[in-house]
């Protein structure tokens, strides 16, 4: 993956210039907490702190000093199909 400045020139316009941004991109990493954290510390926002989630995966999600929204998690557990479907269940009907 290759991140730029931005290059009006060229029609290469960051989420900051066009107002925000409709994609989030998503990596899976070692430690996620790890990777947020060094992130915050380069300049990134925390806009959802780390949680673990029913289907088997511990993420967080920051947004860049550029604008750019990522969503960082790893996994924390193989969850069967069943097991999601039971465990989504349950938190609809928590809500």
């Amino acid at each position: 993956m290759m991140l730029s400045d931005e290059y009006p020139e060229y029609g290469i316009n960051g989420p900051r210039t066009i107002g925000g941004t409709p994609v989030t991109i998503h990596i899976h990493v070692d430690n996620a907490d790890e990777v947020i954290q060094r992130a915050v510390e380069a300049g990134a926002e925390i806009e959802r702190e780390p949680q673990d989630a029913f289907y088997g995966e511990r993420s967080g999600s920051i947004r860049d000093p550029f604008g750019h929204r990522w969503s960082i998690g790893h996994s924390i557990e193989e969850v069967s199909h069943e097991e999601m479907q039971r465990r989504y269940t349950e938190l609809l009907r928590d809500k």
